[in-house]
């Protein structure tokens, strides 16, 4: 699965923090969430990255069945430095009660583990 994340200004792909990124289920809810454990980053600094996500995060998605099934159940939360500009400057988080919805879902068709 490939998360992908469009900033307003070049952002440092070396500088990302994966454990700062949560995927949860709605904007304001943190039952339904997912924090990544780590991931690998395809591409160079950009305004927009691209996150190959690990096979067991992905799969632990996928076991929530309340998470990231269409674009009205995925949300992204970010803490206070997941990325860096190219100033090193921090990324403005976003806080669990102010997840960002998703803009384009592709359903992934593999089942988990």
């Amino acid at each position: 699965g490939i998360l992908s994340m469009t900033f307003s200004e070049t952002v440092s792909v070396s500088s990302i923090n994966y454990t700062s990124i949560t995927l949860q289920a709605k904007k304001n809810e943190t039952r339904n969430a997912f924090r990544l454990s780590g991931g690998k980053v395809r591409g160079n600094d950009s305004t927009i990255i691209y996150i190959e996500l690990l096979e067991e995060d992905l799969n632990q998605v996928k076991a929530n069945a309340a998470l990231a099934i269409d674009n009205s159940s995925t949300f992204l939360r970010l803490d206070d430095f997941t990325i860096l500009d190219m100033r090193n400057n921090s990324i403005i988080h976003l806080p669990a009660f102010n997840a960002s919805a998703v803009s384009i879902f592709k359903e992934d068709t593999t089942a988990p583990f």
